[in-house]
């Protein structure tokens, strides 16, 4: 039986691992489209200082842009504000991928109907799955994920600069990230701490979530030990 599953095993194993990445990329574009995070990430880290209903304007107007509902960064009753052309063309840039990352709920809920199916496939007994096979998955699947959380969240804190260059070369293939913080607005709103406040308070949200997922790995873990030495 064991051997049988082998490839069932990896199937749900890299399923459940990309189901877990996937949810990550979705929430962070979720986040990035937030209208009131935005302002209150302004109001903390912004190094150009300005009326609380200016941030919101300026926030309203990018989060409007990168949601799509808006085919241009509007900042409503601040004519003074504007970006420059390679700032309007970074956020085209950052658009494009916060609307893959709000495209993966569609494969999460593909491969949360995947799972649902091998359920029902497995409850009206057309192809048994053992618990053994369903515990491999969610071990390996979501501790390969746990383990690059880890390593992610340890470059991050040891080297805040050089991960925010690296994901920057990773997610663009040009250079109009590199912006001036001597005259280009979209920087001088955004600097890194924002984006240090930005990793915070999403993994603040999620930290519990994570905790559960780390308990349940554990627990599986443990369970099949226990269950060895009795036999």
């Amino acid at each position: 039986m064991i051997k049988k599953q082998i490839p069932l095993r990896i199937i749900l194993s890299v399923l459940a691992l990309l189901f877990a990445l996937f949810y990550v990329g979705f929430q962070l574009a979720r986040l990035a489209t937030d209208t009131g995070v935005m302002q209150d990430m302004f109001i903390k880290h912004s190094e150009v200082q300005l009326e609380d209903s200016q941030y919101n304007s300026i926030a309203k107007g990018i989060t409007k842009y990168l949601k799509g509902e808006s085919e241009k960064v509007d900042f409503e009753g601040e004519e003074s504000l504007s970006l420059s052309e390679k700032e309007t063309l970074h956020l085209e840039d950052v658009r494009k991928l916060v609307d893959t990352g709000l495209g993966l709920i569609w494969y999460m809920g593909g491969i949360g109907f995947f799972f649902l199916l091998l359920f029902i496939i497995n409850k009206i007994k057309l192809f048994k799955i053992s618990t053994e096979t369903v515990e491999f998955a969610f071990v390996v699947g979501f501790g390969i994920f746990l383990i690059l959380i880890a390593a992610t969240a340890l470059f991050v804190y040891l080297d805040f600069d050089t991960a925010f260059t690296k994901f920057h070369e990773l997610l663009f293939d040009n250079d109009r990230w590199l912006l001036s913080p001597e005259k280009d607005l979209l920087i001088q709103l955004m600097p890194t701490s924002f984006f240090s406040g930005y990793i915070a308070l999403f993994a603040k949200r999620h930290l519990p979530l994570i905790l559960c997922l780390l308990m349940a790995c554990f627990a599986f873990i443990f369970q099949k030990k226990e269950v060895k030495n009795a036999e």
